[in-house]
């Protein structure tokens, strides 16, 4: 499913892969993942998002290769608060504030590992060999880089500027289980997809050559 939205969304229930959610949207019902709370995400992209109460992007109980960028909140932290089941595997965590400055977590995440966060608060349990914390992973803006169009608008994505999120992710087959990478990136385009030893950090997949 390739969709990006302007407006928070009642998604159905089950997996949600390959989506640009509320760009621009101000909320004061706790900001956009309230509304996805129950949901696994997968090569998501949440960027611009500001939230007048509490926290930018509510708990998520799963997050193989998202991209979480650029978020502002008024109270809690502009980033993820964590949950009982806040899991992040292949995941980009980056500039996102409150009213403090740099705020990309509140509480203890649970990490599957190859995660890159750039706030140094950020506490992590579970698998954190790779994880990098306090590095910048150096994002493009929010552009059109391809896709399946969704019913209004094509979906736009954050692709690298740097080299630090290439290759950087889990080097297994992909699979999207077990903090593995999700195989088909957020523009679903032939290319993209990820490999074994092949997979960025984050919704977007750079494709080879």
């Amino acid at each position: 499913m390739h969709r990006s939205s302007r407006m928070p969304t009642r998604w159905p229930a089950g997996g949600i892969a390959a989506v640009v959610l509320a760009l621009g949207v101000t909320s004061a019902l706790g900001g956009p993942l309230a509304y996805l709370s129950n949901l696994d995400e997968a090569s998501v992209t949440v960027v611009d998002t500001t939230s007048l109460t509490e926290t930018a992007t509510n708990p998520l109980p799963g997050t193989p290769n998202v991209t979480i960028a650029d978020n502002t909140a008024v109270g809690f932290t502009g980033g993820i608060e964590a949950g009982a089941k806040t899991t992040l595997s292949n995941t980009i965590l980056t500039d996102n504030t409150d009213a403090s400055g740099e705020s990309d977590c509140l509480g203890e995440l649970i990490s599957k590992d190859y995660n890159v966060v750039l706030d140094t608060k950020c506490t992590f349990s579970g698998q954190t060999a790779h994880d990098i914390v306090g590095r910048d992973p150096m994002l493009a803006p929010l552009a059109d880089n391809g896709g399946t169009p969704a019913p209004l608008t094509p979906p736009q994505t954050r692709a690298p500027m740097g080299r630090l999120i290439l290759g950087a992710g889990n080097p297994a087959t992909p699979n999207g289980k077990g903090g593995h990478c999700e195989p088909e990136d957020e523009t679903g385009l032939p290319g993209h997809e990820r490999v074994v030893g092949r997979c960025d950090l984050g919704a977007y997949q750079t494709p080879p050559g």
